[in-house]
Formats: C-alpha cells, sequence, structure tokens
C-alpha cells in the first residue's frame, strides 16, 4: 500500500465516526520500489499474466544486479518476493508514458521487446527469464541502438588499430594502423556480404602503406572515372592531407598536402568533402569539436589548404533518447560522417559509443546545436573493454555504416568490424 492510500484510508476511518462523508482518493502516483504497479511506473510481475510479485520503475536500468542486497527485487507479497529480477521475470506492465524496451543483454543490447505506454502481457520466448535490462525511449524522439556485423577485419602487418572510414557505394574502406604509427593498411568490404579484401600498395607491391600517420578519418572522391580517398594523418605539416588513387583493390599514393590556421601548420582528425566543382573541391575538416572549411584544386598533388573557421559543435546539450549524457565530456572524439547537410558526430568512453547529429552544417557558424528528436548510442556488454566507433557513413540501403575497435579484454585485437544501425534510414 502506498503512503497515499494509508492517508487516505486513515482519514476515512477517522471521519467514519465523526460524520457520514464521502471520500474519493486520487490514483496513486509513482511512488517507486514499493512493490506497487503505480501510475508512471514500469513494472516486471515474477509469474506471467501480470502475477506475482512486482519490481517497480519509474527510469531506465542498464544493470540489475544478481546478489541481494545490492540487486533490483521483486516486492510485495506474491509468488518470488525477494529474487533478483535479472533472468526472473515473465510479464510486465507498462504504465509509463514512453515505450520502453527489455532487452536480453545488461547495458541496454542484444534481443530485445518493445512495450508501448500502457501496454501488458508477457515477455516473449526469447526475454521470458532472461531479461536483463531496460530503457525507456522517449517519445517523439529517433533513437538506435542495436547494430549488425556484416564483416569482422583482420590485423595484417601487425596494425591491430582500426581508424579511418569511407563509404562508397558498393564498398567501405577502413585503415588499420601499427602501435607507432609508421605502418598502415587499408580493408575493402563489401556492403552485400560483408567480403573483405586487404588492398594492395600498388607503389611498393606490397599490402602496407608507412605515410597515412595516424589515418584518423577517409573520404572518397572520383573524377573524371578515376576514384581517390583522402586521409588525414593528424600530423602537422606537408603530409597533413594525403591522397591516394584506387583501382580495385590496388592503391597508388598520388599527393600530400600542407594544412594551415591563421598562418600556421594544423594537424585535422576529421575529413569529408561537402562540395565540387570544376575547379576546386571543398572539403570540411575537424580538430576536436572545432570545425574547418578549406578548398583545394582538383588534379593538385601538393600544395597548402589554408582553412578557415566553420563551427563549434555543442555536446554538452544534446540529447540521446531524450537525456543528456552526464559525463560526455569525458567522451573521445573521432571521424565524421556527412550526408545530405547533415553531419554525424561519433564519440565513444570505453564501451559505449554515440552518434549525435547536426543538421544544415554547409553554411553554419558559431556553436551549433545536436538534433534532439535523432540519436543513436551502443552499450556493449559483449565487449565490456572497449566499443569504439571510428568512422561513420551512409551506404547502401541509405543506412548509417560505421567501423570499430572491439575489446572483450585488454589485448584482444580479433573483434574489429565493420557493422550499420539496425532500422535507420538517412534521408
Amino acid at each position: 500500500m502506498t503512503m497515499l492510500r494509508r492517508i487516505v484510508t486513515a482519514v476515512a476511518v477517522t471521519l467514519a465516526f465523526a460524520a457520514p462523508v464521502f471520500v474519493i482518493a486520487s490514483p496513486a502516483n509513482a511512488a517507486g520500489r514499493d512493490g506497487v504497479c503505480d501510475s508512471g511506473e514500469f513494472c516486471y510481475y515474477y509469474n506471467s499474466d501480470e502475477a506475482g510479485a512486482v519490481s517497480d520503475f519509474t527510469t531506465s536500468v542498464s544493470d540489475y544486479g544478481t546478489t541481494e542486497p545490492s540487486c533490483y527485487d521483486f516486492r510485495g507479497s506474491g509468488n518470488g518476493a525477494g529474487t533478483c529480477i535479472k533472468n526472473n521475470a515473465a510479464s510486465v506492465w507498462n504504465r509509463s508514458s514512453q515505450t520502453v524496451r527489455v532487452y536480453y543483454n545488461t547495458g541496454y543490447a542484444g534481443s530485445y521487446q518493445d512495450f508501448a505506454a500502457g501496454a501488458k502481457g508477457n515477455l516473449n520466448s526469447t526475454l521470458k527469464n532472461n531479461n536483463a535490462s531496460h530503457e525507456l525511449i522517449a517519445a517523439g524522439a529517433e533513437y538506435y541502438n542495436t547494430y549488425s556485423d556484416v564483416a569482422t577485419l583482420g590485423n595484417a602487418n601487425s596494425c591491430y588499430a582500426a581508424e579511418g572510414f569511407a563509404v562508397g557505394s558498393s564498398y567501405t574502406y577502413t585503415v588499420k594502423i601499427n602501435d607507432a604509427d609508421t605502418a598502415a593498411v587499408i580493408y575493402r568490404t563489401a556492403m552485400s556480404d560483408g567480403t573483405t579484401t586487404l588492398m594492395t600498395n600498388g607503389d611498393s607491391g606490397g599490402t602496407t602503406a608507412s605515410y597515412l600517420g595516424h589515418a584518423n578519418d577517409l573520404v572518397l572522391s572520383s573524377d573524371g572515372g578515376n576514384y581517390y580517398m583522402f586521409a588525414v594523418t593528424m600530423a602537422a605539416g606537408s603530409t597533413s592531407l594525403v591522397k591516394l588513387k584506387y583501382v580495385g583493390t590496388t592503391y597508388y599514393k598520388v599527393g600530400s598536402y600542407t594544412i594551415k590556421y591563421n598562418g600556421a601548420n594544423k594537424a585535422m582528425s576529421g575529413v569529408k568533402i561537402t562540395g565540387k566543382d570544376a575547379s576546386n573541391i571543398y572539403f570540411l575538416l575537424k580538430s576536436g569539436r572545432n570545425f574547418y572549411r578549406g578548398s583545394l584544386p582538383l588534379n593538385a598533388t601538393s600544395g597548402t589548404i589554408n582553412v578557415t573557421d566553420a563551427f563549434y559543435v555543442n555536446i554538452e546539450n544534446a540529447l540521446v533518447n531524450g537525456s543528456t549524457v552526464a559525463n560526455i565530456t569525458s567522451y573521445a572524439t573521432q571521424g565524421i560522417g556527412y550526408y545530405n547537410n547533415t553531419l554525424y558526430f561519433p564519440l565513444t568512453y570505453e564501451n559505449v559509443s554515440i552518434v549525435l547529429v547536426y543538421r544544415n552544417v554547409s553554411t553554419a557558424s558559431g556553436t551549433i546545436y545536436a538534433d534532439n528528436n535523432l540519436s543513436f548510442r551502443i552499450t556493449s556488454s559483449a565487449y565490456p573493454n572497449l566499443f569504439e566507433i571510428e568512422g561513420v557513413g551512409v551506404g547502401t540501403g541509405n543506412r548509417l555504416w560505421f567501423n570499430t575497435n572491439r575489446r572483450t579484454a585488454s589485448g584482444d585485437t580479433a573483434h574489429d568490424g565493420v557493422h550499420y544501425f539496425d532500422g535507420y534510414t538517412a534521408s
């Protein structure tokens, strides 16, 4: 019984001895963790058909725990009272005003089942007695937090770290580097079936390039039937930006450029192309959260790109599934994605990666703010040591594709890959 019900009952009993009155009790509001499924709460039941003990919530919970007294448990007097709820629930009642998603894994991961506001019902055969977390989905906002694996990337020539990423019409391209940033390899992955090929350095006949540095981001371009990729090396000086020509799975170095800002050499960590005309190619570049614009003659093989200020991205006020991220300034920035005047901005902290979205960036200036009606987040229990989205891009099916560094534990190098977010179609 909630406190409100106790008060109403006590008042009714007292007044009954004084004079005839009518007492109308208001509906109970969410009281939280009292074993009663009140309005505004999401509730698990120990048994099917909303029977047995109850575990009631007003917020998302990513990890229920597995041992008393620290776990979230069933409460009340029904069957199952005192039992930890993880992997022990059979049915639910969603009395909140938002859709609630129940997950198979801790950390909002794995198979899931959605319950609309007001819905009640049994967990499906996958999730019954296999519930590990739940998340309230912000009303009116698009939120994507599951993904599909397409390919696993190798570690040729001791290049263990996935970095730059670019998406073409049929293939994605990922650069992996060694620990010293002195060797890099490039993998081409078919979006249709995941077939992945280690590309050949046509200049040396091998598979390694020594001039790509950290290769933190890539972008593709075509001109006159020829295909190119540009890589930012995160080095300041004459190799800040490197241009490769590629034919099938073979590439050749055809250019390198100095990037300058206010007359000084500038290292960049992100690059995308925003436009091209008969004479020039136009770039959007970034360092941290600062963005810059610059251009280069179409056929230049060397030279200087003098960049100017574009904008600065605000992340502190960005909403991911309707809420700000408390420690977002601790997240590392990565490469970037650009499609239809929209910027996709990935950030990573340990085993959590999010992607924020910024609209109408081609002419933006000053501080710009994320689209709070679209966000992406992966919280990985399968890769608890690291789930790092390095780069993103829109490709086949208008899906949002990305590459990753993933680790089950320190030293794990076997799980880097290429993936896409489930359910999302870019427009």
